[in-house]
C-alpha cells in the first residue's frame, strides 16, 4: 500500500469518526442536532424529527433522587425556522407523544426537561400513545435492566400527503429500533 493510499484511508476514517459525533445540517429536512440526552434529525417539511437516537443505561433509570416531570413543552430555537409549538396540538385530539420518553431520564432533571423539547414530540392518538407505545417504552426499560445498555432509534414514518394539524404532519406509523448491548 502506498503512503498516499494509507494517508487517504486515515483521513477518510477520521472524517467518518467525526461525522458520527458532530451535529451536521444536511438540509432543512434533515437537520442533525445533538442534545445532552439524544440526537435528532429534524424535518422542517413535517415540523418534527425524522428520528431520535439515544442510549439507555441502568443509571438513567435507577437512582436515589428522581427528576420531576414538569410537562413544560418548549419550542426549539435550534431549528432553522424553529420547531413546532406546543399550542399546535391544542384541541387537535392528538397527544404530544414523546419519541424519547421522559421516563427514560428519571435520574437527571436537565435531560428529562430536554425530552419536552418539541423536536422530541410527534402527534399520536391517545389510544396509541397511552397504549401500545407506552407498553413498548416500558419493555425497553425492562430490557435495559437485563443488559449493559440499549441503543434506541425511533421515529415516525413521514411521507408526502399526510394530514396535518397546523403545519405538523400526523404520522400513521412509527418505528423503534432496539439494539441490546451485553
Amino acid at each position: 500500500m502506498t503512503k498516499l493510499t494509507t494517508l487517504l484511508l486515515l483521513l477518510f476514517s477520521t472524517c467518518a469518526l467525526f461525522a458520527q459525533v458532530l451535529p451536521v445540517k444536511i438540509d432543512r429536512n434533515n437537520q442533525i442536532i445533538e442534545y445532552d440526552g439524544f440526537t435528532v434529525s429534524y424535518n422542517e417539511l413535517h415540523e418534527q424529527s425524522n428520528w431520535v437516537a439515544y442510549t439507555l443505561k441502568k443509571e438513567n433509570l435507577d437512582c436515589d433522587v428522581l427528576a420531576s416531570r414538569k410537562n413544560d413543552f418548549k419550542t426549539d430555537l435550534n431549528i432553522e425556522t424553529t420547531s413546532a409549538h406546543s399550542e399546535d396540538y391544542f384541541k387537535s385530539g392528538y397527544d404530544r407523544g414523546h419519541l424519547k420518553p421522559a421516563a427514560d431520564e428519571r435520574c437527571n432533571q436537565k435531560k428529562m426537561d430536554e425530552t419536552f423539547s418539541m423536536v422530541n414530540i410527534t402527534p399520536q392518538t391517545p389510544a396509541f400513545n397511552r397504549g401500545v407505545w407506552l407498553k413498548l417504552e416500558n419493555h425497553v426499560r425492562k430490557l435495559t435492566f437485563e443488559s449493559d445498555s440499549v441503543r434506541i432509534i425511533t421515529g415516525p414514518i413521514l411521507s408526502p400527503g399526510l394530514k396535518k394539524i397546523k403545519d405538523v404532519s400526523i404520522p400513521e406509523h412509527f418505528f423503534k429500533i432496539i439494539y441490546i448491548y451485553n
